[in-house]
């Protein structure tokens, strides 16, 4: 199962500069072919879970991503995350499962004629006052495709 996301790329730790996945909303899968972004950290995604529910696969498609965004998240060829992101439950949950947190580490990545893949380790994240607080815990329509 394939699930369409926007994805702002960043250290949460850092208000979304440096590098990692700063946050990661659903995108209605029916706008997706129409969506652009306009900012050099804002990227369409498709998200699959892999291996057990223990690596998430990013896809970040070429198509529409800004030249400065490839040159510099994935011209390296790696992908660094700098602190753990957030998968909100909203997106978790089309695969049955609760929130997850994206671990800090170099990524490779791997380049096809449409995108950039990245696999990323993934664990649960452990229910906290402050996430459970969250506005990206609300329950929404998934952009969800099969």
């Amino acid at each position: 199962m394939k699930v369409f996301t926007s994805t702002v790329l960043g250290s949460p730790a850092a208000e979304c500069a440096h590098f990692g996945v700063c946050k990661v909303e659903l995108f209605p899968s029916e706008q997706w072919d129409h969506f652009q972004p306009r900012h050099d950290r804002h990227v369409k995604s498709v998200l699959s879970l892999e291996v057990q529910g223990n690596v998430m696969q990013f896809e970040f498609p070429t198509n529409g991503m800004l030249p400065e965004t490839e040159e510099m998240f994935f011209s390296s060829g790696f992908f660094r995350i700098d602190s753990p992101g957030f998968i909100p439950e909203n997106i978790m949950e089309c695969w049955g499962l609760p929130a997850h947190r994206i671990l800090p580490g170099l990524y490779p990545l791997k380049k096809t004629n449409q995108a950039w893949l990245l696999l990323a380790a993934i664990e649960r994240e452990q229910p906290t006052e402050a996430n459970g607080k969250d506005p990206n815990f609300k329950k929404a329509k998934p952009g969800v495709a099969a």
